[in-house]
């Protein structure tokens, strides 16, 4: 028997996660206020059709309290699906009037041995219009014996005269931590040797389904051999953490050469470049969430503890308004690669976020206002970026989220013998003039430029910069 059979959630209490789902059909079974249609909706693998198996158990069972009981022989026969008052429907292979015509009148039919025929049809948005019409007749008028629990992964699909005749639970995919906690269980009981960082991969290329993730697991387990990470890796074709941090870390120094390095061992490995594409997207999604709300949960669920930390350290030199762009852009180009050279989307965005742009005008302007207004100091052509590179290194060790968001601020001019930059947003500017923050600014400046140099810092009145950081990542993720 697979993992999956041998370890499907029989009672409430075992399911994954869906706690608001648990939460509601407890209380509905222990007041016995039972519905006659339900609608389970969500991804594959999230536990609708075991909540709905679970929901026919619970509700034929004599002693249930409110957890089916698991020992009467209607709980043992709907265990072991052989009873006569579950009916299961497969829409995909039985989606037309015919079969519905067909159910129509099986439900006329009393239950042989429960209080309830309950039927269960699986991938309902795959009917047919005449065959929704046929079902909407049912739903309407429904025999006092009969329960309906239909389950689907597309419930747009669904027209609303039949959801509004449902009681609706959406199922949600289930986070990566709770899929390790589980799989830790299965590999406990059957003697499973694994690595946690193997186990986190597993979850991650199910994608949030529980059945997926299991099914990994006992193909893996057939080995043998302790479940790592090189073996999630090579088994599944899954991207490699350091292949993602190599490309990522590459955009952020502008380094194209290192990007299409990057890009080129994940092109010799076989990887498929659109499953790439995804992860990459996923990990600055990650990032992104970190950046904004400063809750680093997520990432330590997704990745290795060694990822964890090199992310941290490198979202350090991102500002949120560069991966928000590095988002857009990594994203924009997919449907390059269905048509064309599958690496060309990937190329083309590599290309974009490595080029360096000059603003020679504003360098410049602030190398002639610093000339004039303050001690005449020598200083070639070009030359202001290199002391300006030198401060931005400086004031790193200082900390690293100030000098990632100097890095992203723009270099107006100067005042006098003060230079004045312009940040995105107002919480940046404060960050800057915080009198220790300031104190290292002007100290790292004087030791980058070889003296005396002011520091002014004003927010941006530019469209882009009023928006607020939910808006901007709305734009993004819409």
């Amino acid at each position: 028997m697979s993992l999956y059979r041998k370890y499907r959630p029989q009672l409430f209490k075992d399911l994954v996660n869906q706690a608001h789902v648990k939460t509601t059909l407890l209380t509905a079974l222990k007041r016995n206020k039972i519905g006659h249609a339900y609608l389970f909706a969500g991804p594959r693998g999230t536990g609708k059709t075991t909540v709905a198996r679970l929901l026919a158990k619970a509700i034929n069972c004599p002693n249930r309290s409110p957890e089916p009981c698991n020992r009467c022989l209607s709980c043992k026969e709907h265990t072991k699906l052989n009873s006569l008052d579950l009916i299961e429907i497969d829409a995909a292979s039985n989606r037309g009037i015919d079969e519905i015509r067909e159910l129509r009148e099986r439900i006329k039919l009393a239950p042989s041995s429960c209080e309830y025929k309950i039927f269960i049809i699986d991938e309902v948005h795959m009917l047919t219009t005449e065959a929704f019409n046929a079902l909407l007749k049912t739903l309407e008028e429904p025999p006092t014996h009969a329960i309906f629990i239909l389950a689907t992964t597309e419930p747009h699909k669904i027209p609303a005269t039949v959801l509004s005749r449902c009681q609706r639970f959406d199922f949600v995919p289930l986070s990566i931590l709770d899929m390790v906690l589980r799989l830790k269980k299965i590999a406990h009981a059957e003697r499973i040797k694994y690595d946690e960082d193997g186990l986190k991969m597993i979850a991650a290329a199910a994608s949030g389904g529980m059945r997926d993730a299991i099914s990994i697991l006992d193909q893996l387990s057939s080995t043998g051999k302790k479940i790592n990470v090189l073996m999630v890796q090579e088994t599944l074709g899954v991207v490699p953490e350091r292949a993602i941090l190599k490309l990522f870390e590459a955009i952020i120094r502008e380094d194209i050469n290192a990007g299409f390095d990057a890009l080129s061992r994940i092109k010799e490995k076989g990887y498929n470049i659109i499953h790439f594409r995804k992860t990459l997207l996923d990990f600055l999604r990650s990032i992104l969430v970190y950046k904004m709300s400063e809750e680093d949960s997520e990432l330590k669920e997704n990745y290795s503890k060694e990822t964890y930390q090199k992310v941290i350290d490198l979202s350090d030199e991102v500002e949120i308004r560069e991966l928000i762009k590095m988002i857009k852009i990594i994203a924009r180009d997919s449907l390059i690669e269905k048509d064309t050279i599958p690496s060309l989307g990937l190329e083309i965005a590599i290309v974009e976020l490595t080029k360096r742009q000059e603003p020679a005008s504003i360098v410049e302007e602030v190398r002639d206002e610093v000339r004039d207004h303050g001690p005449q100091v020598k200083m070639a052509k070009g030359d202001f970026k290199d002391h300006w590179s030198r401060f931005l290194e400086e004031i790193k060790p200082h900390n690293h989220s100030l000098a990632a968001i100097l890095r992203s601020a723009r270099v107006l001019g100067a005042r006098g013998n003060r230079l004045l930059v312009e940040v995105d947003y107002d919480f940046h500017r404060k960050k800057i003039e915080d009198k220790i923050n300031m104190q290292a600014i002007e100290k790292a400046l004087k030791n980058s430029f070889g003296r005396e140099i002011g520091f002014e810092c004003r927010v941006g009145k530019h469209e882009e910069a009023e928006k607020s950081l939910k808006d901007i990542a709305l734009e993004v993720f819409e």
